[in-house]
């Protein structure tokens, strides 16, 4: 997983996995059979890191238990903005600017607001649907 955090996906090989582990490439297939292998692994591991709402939960609490708010979410919103070059994304840069970084602006009040209103929305349609 590091290595791939490191060189991303696509410069994943046996021979690079080998060498960042310090053993031989045949090393590798003693223990997996091709790097989809690898992958199919180490999708694995990032699905057995989430955190599952409780089984009692109806979809809405599941839902709403799943999603990342507040300081989390903001961080990760950052991140994935300041990736983003402004004059390709020119709304999503008015928004940051003239929005968000002034005094005030709560992400997790809007995040919370925004799932709300798509729950809102999925829970009339199901409605709809029953009727």
């Amino acid at each position: 997983m590091a290595l791939a955090d490191d060189i991303g996906m696509d410069g994943v090989t046996i021979r690079r996995l080998a060498t960042a582990l310090g053993v031989k490439p045949m090393t590798i297939y003693h223990h997996v059979p091709n790097k989809e292998a690898i992958i199919d692994g180490m999708v694995d591991v990032v699905f057995g890191e989430i955190d599952l709402p409780p089984t009692e939960a109806d979809w809405r609490s599941a839902t709403v238990h799943r999603s990342t708010g507040g300081e989390a979410m903001a961080t990760l919103s950052e991140e994935m903005t300041e990736a983003m070059p402004a004059d390709a994304y020119a709304y999503l840069s008015e928004l940051a600017t003239d929005h968000v970084s002034r005094p005030g602006y709560d992400f997790a009040d809007e995040f919370d607001y925004g799932l709300a209103l798509i729950l809102d929305g999925l829970d009339a349609a199901v409605d709809q649907d029953a009727t």
